[in-house]
C-alpha cells in the first residue's frame, strides 16, 4: 500500500521533470577518479560496525538521497534568490512612491518635503526685475568722438 503511493508519486513528479533532470537525474560527483576507485574499494570491504551493516540494508536508497539532497540544495537556492528579488521589490517600489509623490499633488504631499516645491535658482519674475536695476546705459560723449574720429 505504502509502496504504491510512493510509486504514484514518483510517476507524477516525473512529469514535472525537466528534459535535463531526466538526462542527468544526478549531479556529477567531485571526487577525483582515483578517490571514487577508493571509496568503492571501502564499499566492497565487510563491514565491521553494526551501523555499517545496516547501512548496506539501505544501500540501494543511495540514488534516492542524492535527488533528494539535490532538490532540497535547489530550494533552498531558490529561496535564497526570492529573498534578494523580494527586497529588490521594496526598494523599487519605495522609489515609485517616492516619484509618484513628487509628481501628484494633495494635503499630504504638500505637509511634507516635495521635490516639487523646492527652488534651485531665481524665478523669472525676480530675474526680469532684477535685470532692470542691473542695466547700465554706455554713454559716450560727443566731443570725444569727434576728437577721436578726426
Amino acid at each position: 500500500m505504502q509502496g504504491e503511493k510512493i510509486l504514484r508519486r514518483a510517476e507524477m513528479c516525473r512529469k514535472f521533470e525537466t528534459e535535463h533532470e531526466k538526462v542527468l537525474p544526478f549531479y556529477t560527483s567531485s571526487l577525483t577518479t582515483e578517490e571514487q576507485t577508493q571509496e568503492k574499494l571501502k564499499a566492497m570491504e565487510p563491514p565491521s560496525e553494526e551501523l555499517a551493516r545496516a547501512m548496506l540494508d539501505y544501500a540501494d536508497l543511495a540514488r534516492f538521497w542524492q535527488r533528494y539532497n539535490k532538490v532540497l540544495l535547489e530550494r533552498l537556492c531558490f529561496e535564497k534568490e526570492k529573498d534578494v528579488l523580494t527586497q529588490e521589490n521594496q526598494q523599487l517600489q519605495a522609489l515609485l512612491r517616492q516619484y509618484m509623490d513628487g509628481i501628484s499633488v494633495s494635503d499630504e504631499i504638500l505637509r511634507r518635503r516635495n521635490p516639487l516645491l523646492i527652488v534651485s535658482q531665481p524665478t523669472l519674475a525676480l530675474a526680469t526685475g532684477t535685470e532692470r536695476q542691473r542695466k547700465q546705459h554706455t554713454v559716450i560723449e560727443a566731443a570725444h568722438v569727434i576728437q577721436h574720429t578726426l
